[in-house]
Formats: C-alpha cells, sequence, structure tokens
C-alpha cells in the first residue's frame, strides 16, 4: 500500500460531528461568540446533499475472509454515498445500492441513478474493491466491499443503520444487484426492492440459494426493465426472467418495458422507487 493510501487511512479516523440546531426555521446559538456546531463528516469530508462524496472504507470481517479466493491484499475498499436534499440523522432516508457487472467499478455509474433516486428522496450508495478481472470478481467479495462502505457510512452517520435499501444494477449490474440484494435480506437489513434493468438472466434465484435468503426474499418487489431497441435484453429476455423468477417461488415482479435500447431508463427507475415504497404498505400475499 502507497503513503497515499495511508495517509488517507489516517484521515478516516477523523470523528463524527454533530448536526446544526435548527430553531423556528432559523439556526439559533446560544451566544454570538460561540462557533456553530460542525456538520457531520465522512472521513475529512463534510456531509453535503446533492454531492457525490467519495471516501475510503476498511475491511469488514467477511470481506476480509475473501481475500484469499480473490488473490488480492487490501485494507481498503472505496465507497461512494449522495444524500438527497433536506436529509436529516433523524428521517429515514431510503437507500439505493448501485451494482455493475463482474469486474467493473459501480462508482463511475452513479450518476445514472443520481437524477431519480434524489428527486425520490432517496440516497444512493456504491462501493468499489481494487480493480481484478471478472472471473475473481466474485459476489461474495463484491458484497463484502458494498458492505464494508455501508458499515463505515453508517459510523458517520448512526442512525443510518436503520435505512431501508433497495439494490438495483443494469445488464451485469442488474445480475449482481440480485445476488447483492439476497445478501441484504439474508443479514436482515429491511429490503424494499430490487431493480433490475437490461436483464437477461435470472439472478436472483441463484442469490437466494448463494445466501440462503428464503421466503422473505422470495416476497420482495422485483422490478425488470427492459427497452423495446435492446438486442442484448430486450422484452423476450425480460420475459424469460420473470418466467424462471415465478417458477422459483418469487411472487411480486414488475416487468416493464420502455422505448430504447441498452440503456438505464431513468423513468422507469422512478417507477420502480415509487412502486417499491408503495408496496412497503402494502400486505404480502
Amino acid at each position: 500500500m502507497d503513503g497515499a493510501m495511508w495517509v488517507n487511512r489516517v484521515f478516516l479516523k477523523v470523528s463524527v460531528a454533530c448536526l446544526l440546531s435548527v430553531v423556528g426555521g432559523g439556526t439559533a446559538w446560544a451566544a454570538e461568540s460561540e462557533a456553530p456546531p460542525a456538520s457531520p463528516r465522512l472521513g475529512t469530508n463534510e456531509l453535503t446533499a446533492h454531492r457525490i462524496l467519495t471516501y475510503l472504507a476498511p475491511l469488514n470481517a467477511f470481506a476480509r475472509a475473501q481475500l484469499g479466493q480473490v488473490g488480492i491484499q487490501t485494507k481498503v475498499v472505496r465507497g461512494a454515498v449522495v444524500l438527497p436534499t433536506g436529509w436529516e440523522e433523524a428521517l429515514t432516508v431510503p437507500i439505493l445500492v448501485v451494482c455493475s457487472s463482474s469486474g467493473s467499478p459501480a462508482i463511475p455509474q452513479l450518476r445514472a441513478y443520481t437524477n431519480a433516486a434524489l428527486a425520490a428522496g432517496w440516497a444512493v450508495l456504491a462501493a468499489d474493491g481494487p480493480v481484478v478481472d471478472s472471473a475473481r470478481d466474485t459476489v461474495l467479495w463484491n458484497w463484502g466491499t458494498v458492505a464494508s462502505a455501508l458499515e463505515y457510512f453508517q459510523g458517520a452517520v448512526p442512525k443510518a443503520r436503520r435505512w431501508p435499501v433497495a439494490v438495483g444494477g443494469f445488464s451485469g449490474g442488474a445480475k449482481r444487484a440480485a445476488c447483492v440484494a439476497a445478501a441484504f435480506a439474508q443479514a436482515r437489513r429491511p429490503l424494499l426492492g430490487v431493480f433490475m434493468g437490461g436483464c437477461n438472466e435470472d439472478r436472483a434465484t441463484t442469490g437466494a440459494l448463494l445466501f440462503s435468503a428464503g421466503a422473505a426474499f422470495q416476497s420482495t418487489p422485483m422490478f425488470l426493465s427492459n427497452g423495446n431497441a435492446d438486442p442484448i435484453a430486450g422484452p423476450s429476455h425480460g420475459a424469460s426472467v420473470r418466467a424462471q423468477m415465478e417458477r422459483s417461488g418469487f411472487s411480486r415482479i414488475r416487468a416493464d418495458i420502455y422505448e430504447g435500447g441498452h440503456q438505464v431508463s431513468s423513468r422507469q427507475l422512478t417507477d420502480a422507487l415509487a412502486w417499491f415504497e408503495a408496496q412497503r404498505t402494502t400486505p404480502k400475499r
């Protein structure tokens, strides 16, 4: 590990300060001479809304256990998070965890999701380990990187431990998202749904088996989004994925088609997040 990374690790240990206290619509201080309370920080950076904040997070125990299989040595992963306007620690803010295909970084893909998610009042988070080829970038290692980045963020915003999550991705990222969602279900994290854009293969069943996610995961809302002009994962592929998932016992599946090719549909992502929220109050059948 080079010297710059060690410096970053030192900076990551900066303690988290308290949120501002707002009284009667304005900020009130005990005396003009007192300094205002510091805003919450993530590493050396102040947490502010509508800004993609990247940080280094130490590996948790699960991620460390995967290093031998992945064939790398590292002590940190890189995380990125962006918070919606008006967020407060006291409020429940749902988090959309963005996944990418194996061997590809997820953080650069955040901008395809932030407009829709932030407008809906969601936070967005992604995580990346050191670059490895797709064969070594296993589902278990990917889950370790996501969990490590999320745990470090929750250290800065402790009440975020109770924030529910949804998982999303496109193409290979959609397949990875289904598996990571199963890990969240196995960990008993409140799981709102899974957004699978441009998906042509059922990996939700794979994730359910890998993480022994059980019946609770099978009742999680699953949103399949396929473009009518997508040669890789068009409507017929989406229909096939849905049929396979239904045979495996998944009971809350929505498959929508948009006009376009192999790219994320921001409009359908908006629809998916709204559907996930609505399903929270809908009795499970």
